[in-house]
């Protein structure tokens, strides 16, 4: 019994480990590259080195910088080298390395920097809190990091910082100075957390909570009945994904691989909670069918009332948590 809980233990945590490398993946690939964004590391300097190396892509020299990394790494730290940065190293070097081929970015995906600068600064944000969590990395200059730890007694946040900084300058140089302002504006959103004073931060936090519950009263008193009969497929086949299908897939996975108590209850939270407000906005501001947005979460927010009691109640039988 106690080798099969601690192989799910273990396929659990290369789950996490894979899904946040991942996501990493996914904000450095398809945001980070075809902008050019240099904001550090492996993925930045692969960005510049990638313009000035006639034939070299960026995902082959990511692939070359982090196997040459891990190597040094094994060099210096020896059999406690973590198997799972190596994992998560190799994971997304070789993802990128895969895409380039499978799936050629040749323009960013819409025109619009500012908000591909977001994501890619927000993907792998949360994919290196997945990773965190689960005591892995995906290595380049965390190895760095580690090696100057080991052996000197700098700053090591600062030195990295410092070295970030003068990629994502040389991304203004060798790109343009746009691209190296949004180069640095992504360091900068990674690496400063602004504080507002006391007074104002209250007030920003209030209105922050309130921001949700007042969309969905606009929301709730401009919609009516026949948005709805004007979608009716539509609502369909969103309440039916969003609220049962989706959330029915996930839950029933995260049972068969042994997740229970709190982070069951998180997961169920994540997965079973109706079209988030925010999808409005943004149809509105992208020039998307507002309208539809709109219905899609007044319906699943007024649906999820009984799911979500059908869902808690059920995975409460099942003990789950």
């Amino acid at each position: 019994m106690e080798s099969k809980s601690s192989m799910k233990d273990k396929i659990k945590d290369f789950l996490w480990l894979t899904l946040g490398t991942l996501m990493v993946t996914i904000g450095v690939y398809f945001f980070k590259f075809p902008n050019n964004f240099s904001t550090g590391g492996v993925s930045g300097i692969s960005v510049i080195l990638g313009a000035l190396i006639p034939g070299m892509s960026t995902g082959t020299l990511v692939l070359i910088i982090n196997v040459t990394l891990l190597i040094v790494g094994f060099c210096v730290f020896g059999r406690s080298f973590g198997i799972r940065t190596v994992y998560c190293s190799m994971l997304m070097s070789l993802s990128i390395y895969i895409l380039e081929r499978v799936l050629p970015m040749e323009h960013p995906l819409t025109t619009q920097p500012m908000l591909e600068l977001v994501f890619s600064v927000l993907f792998p944000a949360v994919g290196s809190a997945i990773l965190f969590n689960s005591h892995g990395s995906t290595g380049g200059t965390d190895i760095v990091a580690m090696i100057f730890k080991k052996f000197t007694s700098l700053d090591i946040g600062k030195a990295l910082f410092c070295t970030d900084f003068i990629i994502a300058t040389l991304a203004g140089v060798v790109f343009g100075i746009e691209t190296g302002l949004f180069s640095l504006l992504g360091l900068l959103a990674k690496a400063v957390h602004l504080m507002l004073p006391g007074v104002l931060a209250s007030f920003a936090s209030k209105m922050n909570g309130a921001a949700t519950p007042v969309i969905l009263l606009l929301l709730g008193a401009s919609f009516e009945s026949r948005d709805l009969s004007s979608y009716k497929k539509e609502m369909l086949i969103c309440v039916g994904l969003r609220l049962v299908i989706f959330p029915g897939a996930i839950l029933s996975l995260a049972m068969a691989l042994g997740i229970r108590g709190m982070e069951f209850v998180t997961l169920l939270a994540l997965c079973a909670a109706p079209t988030a407000v925010n999808s409005f906005n943004m149809a509105q501001q992208l020039g998307g069918d507002s309208q539809l947005a709109g219905s899609a979460v007044v319906t699943s927010t007024a649906f999820s009332c009984v799911t979500l009691f059908i869902w808690i109640t059920l995975f409460k039988q099942l003990g789950a948590f």
